[in-house]
């Protein structure tokens, strides 16, 4: 029998040489011990020829560098990950963010100076005697929804540009209280008469940013920017 010998049949000469049915392949030579391979009753488990396979390499962190990928991680390799993961933020979440915080600040400016200096601000800021009466005899449960309204959009604008996944939660919080003093003023009063067309306007911007707001920080969670 002539041929290349390969690691097949290495792998059945080392089987049957301890199967007393082949103890004379001790003493023969390597080309009649391989003549019996062909023999119908030679076969090769299969196990016996799996090769070793390499365990396969864990991958690394996301922001991971080469240099950092190891077990034992020191400070200067978590300073360059978060430096590559400010890089990787979008422009367009600073510009979002900028905005959401401006212009909530607005309304946590108009809650404080209502609280503070009362029906003097209202009048100054053009409202009639008719809606100054309605805002001063608001409840004390809708107090409290205004103020999660506003100041939860505020802070959900500077967790947005913190890169913090709450800020997702917290718009959809804010919109919830605004929408309900949406309730009590077109439903529950006739605030939404007093106020007229630009009171309806200004509450129609004011929902769809909210709205907006957190359709994009729920964006930018599933997408991992926020962490």
């Amino acid at each position: 029998m002539t041929g290349k010998t390969t690691p097949f049949h290495i792998s059945a000469l080392r089987l049957i040489q301890g199967d007393p049915a082949f103890a004379c392949l001790r003493s023969r030579c390597l080309t009649q011990a391989l003549h019996h391979i062909d023999k119908a009753g030679a076969v090769v488990p299969a196990k016996a020829l799996v090769k070793f396979r390499p365990r396969p390499r864990k991958p690394s962190l996301a922001f991971a560098s080469p240099v950092c990928d190891s077990l034992h991680r020191t400070a200067d390799c978590l300073e360059l990950e978060m430096a590559d993961s400010s890089a990787k933020t979008p422009w367009h979440l600073w510009l979002v963010g900028t905005v959401a915080v401006l212009f909530n600040a607005i309304g946590v400016f108009d809650f404080v100076m209502n609280q503070v200096q009362g029906a003097d601000y209202l009048v100054s800021a053009g409202m009639t005697p008719e809606q100054v009466a309605h805002y001063r005899q608001m409840p004390g449960w809708m107090m409290v929804v205004w103020a999660v309204g506003v100041f939860g959009a505020f802070l959900a604008s500077v967790l947005l540009l913190l890169r913090r996944q709450p800020a997702f939660p917290v718009f959809v919080l804010s919109l919830a209280a605004f929408l309900v003093s949406l309730l009590y003023s077109y439903v529950l009063t006739n605030g939404g008469a007093l106020m007229g067309l630009q009171g309806a306007v200004t509450s129609a911007v004011i929902a769809g940013l909210l709205v907006l707001f957190s359709v994009y920080a729920r964006s930018m969670s599933l997408r991992g920017i926020l962490r």
